[in-house]
Formats: C-alpha cells, sequence, structure tokens
C-alpha cells in the first residue's frame, strides 16, 4: 500500500477517501436552499444543469411521490430528467408544481452583434 507524508504526518489510501456527495442530501429539508438552486440552475439557461437540478429536487422530495403529485409516470419521470430526452414544457412544469413551484418564463431584448 501507498504511504502518503503530508506535512509530517503519514498517511495511506484509506485515509484519503472521500464519500460521495449528493446535492439532494443537502435538499431534503431545507426549502430556502432548494429555491435558490432551481433559481440559479434557470438562470444559467442551460438544459443540462437545469435538468440535473430538478432532478435532484425531485429525488430530495422522493422520486415517486414526486411523479404521483405531478400524474406523471415514475419511469417517465426518470426518463424526462435523465438528460437523454427533451421533456415537454408541459412536464417541467407540473414537475416544478409538483415539487412546489410556478415554472414561468421571461422574455428580454438581447444585442446580438
Amino acid at each position: 500500500m501507498n504511504k502518503i507524508i503530508i506535512d509530517g504526518v503519514e498517511l495511506d489510501e484509506s485515509d484519503l477517501q472521500v464519500s460521495d456527495f449528493d446535492v439532494a442530501d443537502y435538499l431534503a429539508e431545507d426549502e430556502a436552499l432548494t429555491e435558490l438552486y432551481l433559481k440559479n440552475a434557470l438562470e444559467t439557461a442551460d438544459q443540462a444543469e437545469i435538468l440535473r437540478a430538478f432532478r435532484a429536487v425531485a429525488k430530495a422530495k422522493g422520486m415517486t411521490k414526486t411523479a404521483e403529485k405531478a400524474g406523471i409516470a415514475r419511469e417517465n419521470l426518470y426518463r424526462a430528467l435523465s438528460g437523454k430526452t427533451e421533456p415537454k414544457l408541459s412536464t417541467m412544469q407540473r414537475l416544478a408544481t409538483a415539487l412546489g413551484y410556478e415554472l414561468s418564463f421571461s422574455l428580454k431584448p438581447i444585442s446580438i452583434g
């Protein structure tokens, strides 16, 4: 086994193991953090980031419970949030409502050029 010395402390590989991070663990009971997380994802306008955020929040609140509230089969919810398909706007609106939010859009002029 390889030994590593940091500031005079001898460590081996077992001392350096890191647990997996799952944002859903932090969203389960913190509504303010959940709202901020979703808003930040939406502000990126990046579809993959938005789907990741909605998937994490749905997982935190329970995928089966979220699917039932949204009126979507659980398998279809997983598929919609997988990043492998492009979910319909109506699906995302139903999901947002099931999670306790209203999904809305704004239109702002941009300068091109």
